[in-house]
């Protein structure tokens, strides 16, 4: 059992760095906060009916979590997907991974907590890797690179203000409160700020949208909340830290996307620097991660 587990989270882990790479194509027809928004209404809808028993009734508490993960989950996603048609999938999932890292960095400035010499040698890594993924060590960065940063931005402080908030009932039922909540507010967004009718749905992006709400949500949250109840919380950060790996592979597949020499360097200085950021929190116990609640990697992330 412990064994099948650990492939499960292993696949989550696959699904999330497929969800980025399938949504790249798909976002050069639709716009990024109607995708957001189209996506997690279809999920609510599915996680409703896909298990109805843990959904309602909904409590108070649930609602309360559910609203403030939505929102800053929200805000994170709506980041990433304004910056995926602008930067490689590939690279802008090695940006938004750094959330595990910004994390303990916004911790100590915020809440005066004294970083750990894992943390403050993981942030050293994340500098030089960041420089070096940035392209060909030229070391900067444009525009759309920074919104894939200020995506993780947002994930971290969602994810500090989360481990905050005490939360109690059924994740799935704030999950669904959470899902409703991006969509909602998307949909308001995308109302105000983009053009329904310059979406341009193929029978293709369909499919890909299909995807992205059944697997790359609801099937995803609900086959690592069954895995956790094995698997320790450090087994999963640990797998989610290959995110960005299978994110390579697949872009390289699917969409043609190559790294320089320099950037593949980037790439293995940024994945040494979140193993290094995880390593002291394999003798913490937070088995209070979900799919809204990542450990802190994303990922359980719409990513």
């Amino acid at each position: 059992m412990v064994r099948l587990s650990k492939c499960a989270i292993v696949l989550c882990t696959f699904i999330g760095a497929s969800t980025i790479v399938v949504a790249e194509p798909l976002l050069k027809t639709v716009p990024p906060i109607l995708l957001l928004a189209t996506r997690f209404t279809l999920a609510a809808i599915l996680l409703a009916v896909a298990a109805p028993k843990r959904v309602f009734p909904l409590t108070r508490n649930e609602v309360h979590a559910g609203f403030f993960a939505g929102i800053g989950f929200g805000v994170g996603s709506a980041l990433l997907y304004l910056a995926l048609p602008h930067v490689r999938a590939g690279k802008v999932t090695f940006l938004v991974a750094l959330e595990v890292i910004i994390v303990p960095v916004v911790s100590a400035l915020l809440y005066k907590q004294r970083l750990t010499r894992f943390e403050l040698g993981a942030l050293v890594l994340a500098v030089l890797g960041l420089w070096l993924i940035a392209g060909d060590a030229e070391g900067a960065l444009s525009w759309w690179d920074i919104v894939g940063l200020l995506s993780a931005f947002a994930y971290a402080l969602y994810t500090i203000s989360l481990s905050r908030l005490a939360i109690s009932g059924s994740i799935v039922g704030s999950t669904f409160v959470s899902f409703c909540i991006i969509s909602v507010l998307s949909l308001a967004t995308s109302y105000l700020s983009e053009s329904f009718e310059s979406a341009r749905w193929s029978a293709s992006g369909i499919k890909t949208l299909l995807y992205l709400a059944t697997i790359g949500s609801v099937a995803r949250f609900l086959i690592q909340a069954w895995a956790q109840k094995t698997v320790s919380a450090s087994f999963t950060a640990l797998t989610f830290t290959a995110e960005p790996v299978f994110a390579i592979g697949l872009s390289y597949i699917f969409l043609g996307e190559r790294f320089s020499a320099t950037q593949t360097c980037g790439a293995v200085v940024i994945i040494a620097a979140l193993l290094i950021a995880n390593a002291p929190r394999s003798k913490k116990v937070a088995a209070t991660t979900s799919y809204f609640s990542p450990s802190p990697q994303e990922r359980s992330n719409i990513s």
